[in-house]
């Protein structure tokens, strides 16, 4: 009776024609936008070598563009971008956690142009972020499934761009390392969907990126747990005296307002710290990035995998790759300059002083008053 059935339904949509089968070979197949972009992987030994490797990329315009930068955790987020803001370079971070406008906003500045880097955290959002043209996606700690993994390559505009993900090896100097299985099993959903491994692993030579490690270790010393947290209140006490719906409440209350402007921490006091590091020396500039030139490998070690040649070619035509073979130097502005030793620059390019500050320079006084610390008010 069900074949009957079947025969029925059968002829009254396609009648007594047989129906066509057509049979693509793997060849004739054409690749989805996902495997023609290029998947990139770095693998690291710490947390130094990680923000190292990053630092490098960023300073020296290898990472150009608009890049969205995944990591698993909000403290994570604002840890990358407290380390980026060190450096003179801005950053902004879309928190789950914030309010729908506030996001909006961070995604909007980023497509104007404010902010070239877009700090993501791997959670559902209450909305959709459709982001364009994106050239550059950075998977900062390895995602745990293939979903997250593909989610991320999915943002990317340009057929040339290019996924990169930081693993830490196995044995790496890090508290609870899983990465390296992460990325085993990621290779294992790649050799099942596309029948090889889209990976192409940078040999990185750190001999060579290690010259900046003096200064990236100083900085990342500084991010405690305690600083990022206080950074994250910092926000939202910004975030809250900017808030529109909230500018009456503060009207009204103009002690209340007063009090929470003096608990927000100020940058301004904090202009002077840290401006040398947006100036790089030439003795400090790596020759080289690259150890060797990038090779394809394929994991498993299995005969019929389809060959690797075209992904070769792929990888070399990549944004990303080609601005590794040339490092162009870091951009100098003119504000740097004001920072550079005095003994080494005319008498005349230095700027004015006057003779009170001369005199204390002379006989080593204290030229600068001490910074005060924030008032501590109480509702």
């Amino acid at each position: 009776e069900k074949d009957e059935t079947f025969n029925d339904i059968r002829k009254a949509y396609i009648g007594d024609e047989n129906a066509v089968v057509i049979k693509l070979k793997e060849q004739t197949k054409s690749s989805s936008r996902y495997e023609s972009v290029g998947h990139l992987v770095i693998e690291c030994d710490s947390e130094l070598q990680k923000y190292l490797a990053f630092y490098t990329l960023t300073k020296f315009g290898i990472i150009q563009g608009r890049t969205a930068l995944f990591v698993d955790t909000i403290q994570e987020a604002y840890k990358v971008k407290i380390f980026l803001e060190k450096f003179a370079i801005r950053s902004a971070v879309v928190n789950p956690e914030a309010t729908q406008v506030y996001r909006k906003s961070a995604v909007r500045y980023f497509h104007a142009g404010q902010y070239d880097i877009l700090i993501l955290v791997r959670m559902k959002y209450s909305f959709k972020l459709k982001l364009s043209q994106v050239v550059n996606v950075i998977n900062f700690t390895t995602p745990q499934n293939i979903q997250d993994y593909v989610m991320g390559a999915n943002k990317l505009g340009f057929d040339n761009s290019s996924v990169l993900t930081f693993v830490y090896k196995e044995g790496a100097r890090v508290s609870d390392n899983k990465e390296h299985k992460y990325l085993e099993n990621l290779t294992k959903k790649m050799l099942k969907r596309h029948n090889r491994s889209l990976f192409v692993t940078l040999p990185i030579d750190w001999i060579e990126v290690n010259r900046l490690k003096g200064r990236v270790d100083d900085i990342l010393c500084t991010l405690s747990s305690k600083k990022i947290k206080d950074y994250m209140g910092n926000e939202i006490k910004k975030q809250i005296l900017n808030n529109k719906r909230l500018k009456e409440y503060f009207d009204e209350h103009q002690e209340e307002k007063d009090i929470l402007k003096s608990s927000v921490e100020s940058e301004y006091k904090f202009r002077f710290l840290n401006q040398n590091l947006d100036f790089v020396p030439d003795y400090l500039l790596p020759k080289h990035i690259l150890a060797s030139a990038i090779e394809k490998k394929i994991a498993g070690g299995k005969e019929n995998l389809a060959s690797a040649d075209h992904i070769t070619g792929l990888t070399n035509d990549l944004i990303f790759v080609q601005r590794l073979n040339s490092i162009p130097k870091p951009k100098v502005s003119k504000m740097t300059l004001k920072y550079e030793d005095p003994k080494l620059l005319a008498p005349e390019k230095l700027e004015f002083t006057s003779g009170r500050k001369l005199w204390k320079l002379k006989h080593k006084k204290r030229v600068r008053k001490a910074i005060k610390k924030a008032k501590d008010g109480y509702i």
